[in-house]
This record gives C-alpha cells, structure tokens and sequence, in this order.
C-alpha cells in the first residue's frame, strides 16, 4: 500500500517482516534533512544478509536493507542525487 501522496523529495521506509508482508509504511525521510549516507560493514554483523546502508539526517539514524548490491548502490545514488 503506497502513502496518499507521493513526494518525490521523501523517502518511505516499510519494516517487513517477509516479501509477503503489507503492513504499510512505517515513516518517511526528508531527503533535504540528510546529511550522509554510508554503506555499512555487512562482514562484522552476525544475524543480517544483503546489503546495508544507513542514512544519517543529524537527529535521527536511519539503517536500510537491499538484497541485492546493485539494488544498494542505485538507492544511494538516488538518494545523493535528491540531496
């Protein structure tokens, strides 16, 4: 389910517990609120697969998931280009 209105400077975030989940959105990110993106370390974490990366906005930080590295890199450059 998509949020009412869509903006294309705010980033959605969903928290899904599997493909088949749902629920709907849990929260959006200002894109104009970032202040960085890093990919994070998969190697050291010992309980999550895929790829990650976290999105910083100064107040609050932000861990996201892709499975696959392409899918990561194309989120980060979106969201570098939208900053």
């Amino acid at each position: 389910m998509l949020p009412p209105l869509l903006e294309f400077d705010v980033i959605y975030y969903f928290c899904m517990e599997t493909s088949e989940d749902y629920s709907g959105v849990m929260g959006e990110i200002r894109t104009l609120e970032i202040l960085d993106v890093d990919i994070k370390d998969m190697s050291k974490s010992k309980t999550e697969e895929g790829h990650a990366f976290i999105v910083d906005t100064g107040k609050k930080k932000y861990h996201l998931n892709a499975d696959h590295r392409f899918d990561m890199e194309r989120w980060i450059e979106a969201i570098e280009l939208s900053i």
